[in-house]
């Protein structure tokens, strides 16, 4: 550990066979998160933050003080012992400023996926979930295969639960497709992508759309099922009324809606 420079907040490093390398402390954090080596080598936290807070030095050079020699031994150690057990491929990714710069880029990506559901309130169904709905569903719908029916999924995701809902009532000897309309909503325009793909894949006609379902009128909503099931209403919908118009069909909405705003607002006015 050769040297800090505090302007630009990156640390120095210097490889047995002379080559330098500038890394910042979250270069130097991701060396055990690469091979989970944070128990093993135990992180000098607050060496490393000692070493930070001081202006820009070098070893034994401007802007060194004795004070430093501790926190820096210390760290120094960190680093040998961390990046030894390291396997050549992540070593090689740390020593090399390109392959760093690539792999620091495949992280943050990552990152914003494994985030992005969170942001948008996604909370994906679990086979479990789905398994108690289908038994909820011929609970309280047994006589629903002698109807004609509209499903209909508010928050409909990768169309997960539509999928084996679906697959489970055209299973049924008792129901014929042409009797079934199904249609999902959702916000996000990249699950509704893959809803659409997942029941193309199992042939499942099914219409899905990006809309806010909580936020949609009740015109545009019956003027969905209209277009998509081309199943027509028995009077004309009235965007004035109170009252929904009647279909011929029976509509069952379905899924696993999002809460986490709910819950949210509930610990806020606690």
């Amino acid at each position: 550990l050769h040297s800090y420079d505090s302007n630009n907040e990156l640390f120095s490093i210097v490889f047995s066979n002379g080559n330098i390398i500038d890394r910042n402390f979250q270069d130097l954090r991701h060396l055990l998160r690469n091979n989970k080596l944070e128990v093993v080598c135990g992180f000098p936290l607050k060496s490393f933050k000692h070493l930070m807070q001081s202006k820009s030095w070098t070893v034994n050079g401007n802007g060194w003080s004795p004070i430093l020699s501790r926190s820096h031994n210390k760290s120094e150690q960190w680093i040998n012992s961390s990046f030894k057990n390291l396997d050549i491929f992540h070593q090689n990714i740390f020593s090399d400023t390109t392959l760093s710069l690539e792999a620091q880029k495949s992280a943050k990506e990552r990152r914003a996926l494994e985030q992005r559901p969170r942001m948008l309130q996604q909370y994906f169904s679990s086979d479990k979930n789905i398994s108690t709905l289908l038994i909820l569903f011929d609970q309280y719908h047994s006589k629903v295969y002698d109807s004609n029916i509209i499903i209909i999924e508010p928050s409909c995701g990768d169309g997960r639960v539509l999928c084996q809902l679906m697959s489970h009532i055209l299973e049924d000897e008792r129901c014929r497709q042409e009797k079934i309309k199904c249609i999902g909503f959702d916000i996000d325009t990249e699950a509704v992508v893959n809803a659409k793909t997942n029941l193309n894949a199992l042939s499942i006609p099914c219409s899905v759309h990006t809309a806010d379902y909580l936020n949609i009128s009740k015109e545009i909503l019956f003027q969905s099922i209209e277009i998509d099931t081309n199943i027509t209403p028995q009077q004309p919908i009235d965007k004035d009324s109170n009252s929904l118009p009647l279909f011929h069909h029976k509509i069952i909405v379905i899924g696993n809606p999002p809460y986490h705003n709910i819950f949210s607002d509930l610990e806020n006015d606690e």
